[in-house]
């Protein structure tokens, strides 16, 4: 009773003197906004917008998390485009049909826009990283929609380029993704699976200029070239899933699959936290 007390006049005092900001708007959160429990079985079981809502709700306004918009089908049965008619059956676009692509198929939680947006730009740029760790958990979430975790054999994030991980501080996506392993062992009704995480097979050997602002022609000459696998060995005959925080035109994640394919990959499959749509 003495420590339950206690932990309430600590969270009380956390509060006044470190009030949580929203992480899209950047409104104060009040503490009546972060009551919300849960653990990963039951998040396992909800919906995607409901998930969030329980992920997320120590870190959004109660304004800004109803700005989230899972990718639902129908969608392209390859990179994952949700289709405006939401009469279709999921088939291919018109891009995966006339272009090759190295990747069994890409999947993303939810629509580049809006506070989802903002949040990202607040994770990537603004050193947000209190972030990576729920971001993680709505990235796990969506990898246990779309497979099976025994099915695959390493997870790898897309990587940066030392200058780039040297002004930043870190990688986004390796920091979301570094939490899989605990989720995966400590939740009794999650699907068991031992999850590797790659961080040395792939790197980035080109300092690319930044993506933003170039047309999907540019994207792909940029992208040419940039990644290397220094470690055939760890890829050779795997089934691999490529994690990167935002898919954009795929011009990234292709070329990362194109080289882990050249060197070897059985499968390539891709998992973004959002889809620019």
């Amino acid at each position: 009773m003495i420590r339950k007390t206690a932990t309430k006049v600590g969270r009380a005092l956390s509060d006044a003197l470190f009030p949580m900001t929203c992480c899209a708007c950047g409104r104060l959160i009040q503490p009546e906004e972060k009551t919300v429990k849960t653990d990963m079985d039951e998040l396992a079981g909800a919906s995607p917008e409901n998930a969030f809502r329980q992920v997320m709700h120590k870190y959004m306004c109660t304004s800004c998390i109803p700005g989230y918009t899972p990718v639902e089908p129908p969608y392209c049965t390859r990179c994952g485009e949700p289709f405006k008619s939401r009469s279709d059956k999921d088939h291919l676009c018109g891009d995966c049909i006339t272009r090759k692509k190295h990747f069994s198929f890409a999947r993303a939680c939810a629509v580049y826009d809006g506070p989802v947006l903002k949040m990202i730009q607040a994770y990537k740029y603004s050193g947000k990283t209190v972030l990576a760790k729920p971001l993680g958990t709505m990235l796990y979430l969506e990898f246990l929609r779309h497979f099976r975790p025994k099915s695959i054999d390493a997870a790898l994030a897309v990587p940066l380029h030392e200058k780039r991980i040297h002004r930043r501080g870190y990688n986004q996506t390796i920091l979301m993704i570094r939490h899989w392993p605990a989720i995966a062992g400590k939740n009794s009704g999650l699907p068991k699976a031992k999850i590797t995480i790659e961080t040395n097979a792939l790197v980035r050997s080109k300092n690319t200029a930044a993506q933003t602002g170039l047309d999907r022609r540019q994207r792909i000459k940029n992208m040419k070239n940039a990644f290397e696998v220094k470690s055939p060995e760890r890829v050779a005959g795997k089934k691999l899933l490529l994690v990167d925080d935002v898919y954009t035109t795929g011009s990234t994640v292709e070329e990362c699959a194109r080289v882990l394919d050249k060197a070897g990959a059985a499968e390539v499959y891709v998992l973004t936290l959002a889809r620019a749509v």
